[in-house]
């Protein structure tokens, strides 16, 4: 993918005769589109995406992911600490028993 600047709105007919109309601004063109002649007549290449800016961008998505499941997992412990101590101290309170105080 590269990335593209077109000042002026201009009307691009691909080789199958289908159009694709760029208005002024920043595109994100497949890499056939940008080295097209006429495209390269009407509009800057502001970025090339390499292959390794794919990877990173990969690396940078799994580490998201992962970084969110710990994120549930760590709920998800929390959650069941609270639920065990919940069942705890309903057991350690129906284990008392209602001591009344001395009669004076």
């Amino acid at each position: 993918m590269t990335t593209i600047s077109v000042l002026k709105k201009f009307v691009l007919t691909r080789d199958d005769h289908t159009t694709q109309v760029f208005e002024p601004g920043v595109h994100v063109v497949e890499d056939d589109i940008a080295t097209h002649w006429f495209v390269g007549a009407q509009a800057s290449v502001i970025a090339v995406e390499t292959d390794a800016d794919k990877a990173a961008a990969a690396s940078l998505a799994a580490a998201r992911q992962a970084e969110r499941a710990a994120e549930a997992l760590a709920l998800q412990a929390d959650t069941s600490a609270i639920n065990a101590k919940t069942v705890v101290d309903g057991l350690v309170l129906a284990g008392k028993k209602t001591v009344k105080p001395p009669q004076q």
